[in-house]
């Protein structure tokens, strides 16, 4: 007879082995804690699961019903995924062995600013992002220098131990999955303090900063590039109902010299 700890487990190690979206996971997680028992039993017979494969199986095609269930790579390290109005942010298992030297913080950092700055473009083009309003991490390794390392990118930071985290109106609902964890830390980023001025100058700073002590060349004209960009695009929201004004006489004078060149033609023949 399958219980509510076997599917509790099979879910906990999918994340870990397949990278699946921990956030989704652990409200599937709550939802089965929190199911009557009758229920849960009646749900299992509906679904005639017997064994840890089937469960899988199951949690499988549900979480890809609700959201893409992996999390996408922005590179090496990080991954993301959409719930609703937040983008989650995951730094992929296998690296974290590697970010716990000073060096490997540091090139960690340099991984975040990177996924931040691809994150600003999806959030500005996919149409599934549209209703994002914020960037999330949650895990039992936000703590100590990694807190520090989101702090400084301006992220609003928590961490708890995992007792106190377990009775937090926010970390509680991530209790579940961490239970074995000594801290639970959260990170939060708003979507509007993303895209201001002050949040990018800081961001270049710390990233200068990090390539010169990591012996990483900055490519000039490149930053230059993004930086002329970002300013552009900032010039844009200002000036933008100026633009669209200048771009209906470009038009009207646009038809009107097509008109004055089909006259002529006409004249002509």
């Amino acid at each position: 007879m399958i219980e509510k700890e076997n599917v509790i487990k099979v879910i906990n190690d999918m994340v870990v082995e397949e990278s699946i979206n921990d956030v989704l996971a652990t409200n599937y997680i709550n939802k089965i804690q929190n199911m009557p028992d009758t229920d849960f039993t009646n749900l299992v017979n509906e679904l005639g699961v017997s064994n840890d494969e089937q469960i899988r199986d199951v949690i499988t095609e549900r979480m890809s019903q609700t959201t893409d269930m992996k999390f996408n790579r922005l590179n090496e390290t990080i991954g993301y995924n959409t719930n609703e109005d937040t983008l989650h942010i995951h730094v992929m298992p296998e690296e974290l062995k590697d970010a716990l030297s000073k060096e490997g913080r540091k090139r960690l950092s340099l991984e975040l600013i990177d996924a931040l700055e691809k994150i600003q473009d999806i959030l500005k083009n996919d149409v599934k992002c549209k209703d994002v309003k914020q960037v999330y991490a949650v895990s039992g390794l936000l703590r100590g220098p990694i807190l520090d390392m989101f702090n400084k990118l301006e992220f609003d930071t928590r961490c708890l131990p995992i007792l106190k985290a377990k009775d937090d109106k926010e970390l509680s609902k991530f209790y579940e999955h961490f239970k074995d964890k000594k801290y639970l830390g959260s990170a939060n980023l708003l979507k509007e303090k993303l895209f201001s001025k002050e949040w990018y100058e800081n961001k270049e700073k710390i990233k200068h900063e990090l390539m010169q002590e990591l012996g990483i060349k900055e490519n000039e004209s490149e930053e230059k590039s993004h930086e002329n960009s970002f300013q552009a695009e900032l010039k844009g929201m200002v000036n933008a109902p100026d633009e669209i004004a200048n771009k209906d006489v470009e038009s009207s004078n646009s038809i009107n010299s097509i008109e004055r060149n089909k006259n002529k033609e006409e004249k002509f023949i």
